[in-house]
């Protein structure tokens, strides 16, 4: 089989994965739905980048008003909360969300009374380039699955367990630059070094990710984190 051949048959399981997952709820390759979507790494680390920026910023801000440590401390407390909550509250809107537009379009599907019709409402609802990546052999295979086959979904207290464990996770990864407010003398400069240096750390890992420099884009949060943080310390009291 020629390159282009292997391309092709690439390209198209790679169109039926796709659009199984949107009908289904389920990732390439497995017959379950998605449980455990909230373990997506890439997501939560870019989370945390942005709440240690948050946080930074906050931490400044409170010291920069001259209050005691203890409310400087409480500030960044709240500001790592805050933002975790915000992070729990759009992933559980963003799946209830998906998961309405998956079972209105298995709803479209079941009332197509031919396989042209099937396909028609298909275009409807997704990019027509996907749906022409498929064959009609795999068409007809996918139809006869919606007719078939009930969908699986977390219900309302699955997806509130998994906005919970995103809370939890969001919020475990900006305590280290919070904690030393509470317990460190000179903890405002530990906070803000714990910071930069997973930003560093979370920018090498979002860089692997997106096959970008590793190294350039964790500088560059820690460079951003370094700037917030300077500015706060410079204007501090």
């Amino acid at each position: 089989m020629h390159g282009s051949d292997l391309h092709d048959v690439g390209r198209k399981a790679n169109a039926v994965s796709r659009l199984a997952g949107l009908l289904f709820g389920i990732a390439r390759d497995e017959r379950r739905p998605r449980r455990r979507h909230w373990l997506d790494r890439a997501q939560r680390a870019g989370e945390i980048a942005c709440g240690l920026l948050v946080t930074i910023l906050f931490t400044g801000t409170f010291a920069i008003a001259g209050g005691p440590a203890s409310t400087t401390a409480k500030g960044a407390l709240a500001a790592a909360l805050a933002w975790s909550g915000v992070c729990a509250v759009v992933f559980l809107r963003r799946n209830l969300a998906a998961r309405e537009a998956r079972q209105r379009l298995r709803q479209q599907l079941l009332g197509a009374t031919s396989p042209d019709a099937f396909v028609d409402e298909l275009r409807h609802e997704l990019p027509p380039s996907l749906v022409e990546q498929v064959s009609p052999h795999d068409l007809h295979r996918m139809r006869a699955r919606v007719r078939d086959t009930e969908q699986e979904e977390l219900g309302l207290a699955g997806e509130l367990q998994a906005a919970g464990a995103v809370l939890l996770i969001v919020l475990a990864g900006l305590l280290p630059a919070v904690l030393p407010l509470w317990w460190a003398a000179d903890g405002l400069h530990l906070a803000y070094g714990i910071a930069i240096a997973e930003l560093f750390v979370l920018g090498g890992f979002l860089g692997h990710h997106a096959g970008l420099r590793p190294v350039l884009l964790g500088l560059c949060l820690a460079a951003a984190g370094a700037l917030l943080a300077g500015i706060g310390w410079l204007l501090q009291p």
